[in-house]
């Protein structure tokens, strides 16, 4: 897996929307750094998604023998779903 990158501002805080001291590329900063979130967090769900079509698939054709050939899909997917990565987080703030 890459790198993850810092995600930066998510969103401002109380006092600077109150004094509205964010300047017009503070603003885009915070729309874009979310925006990217965003797309980090559906390429994950994704991903899930497709493991477990291919799981599907997998036990549709191998029938009796579905355990012992789909083993590694079946702990790929139950290991996704542990890591909870998939999960399309709101209002998380990583300053």
């Amino acid at each position: 897996m890459s790198e993850q990158q810092p995600i930066g501002r998510v969103h401002a805080t109380e006092e600077e929307v109150r004094n509205r001291t964010l300047t017009r590329e503070q603003i885009r900063e915070i729309y874009r750094n979310r925006e990217r979130i965003l797309r980090e967090q559906w390429v994950k769900v994704s991903e899930l998604l497709i493991v477990r079509e291919e799981l599907s698939k997998c036990q549709e054709t191998e029938g009796v023998n579905a355990l012992s050939e789909c083993a590694w899909l079946a702990k790929k997917y139950t290991d996704m779903m542990k890591s909870g990565e998939h999960r399309v987080r709101q209002g998380v703030e990583e300053d």
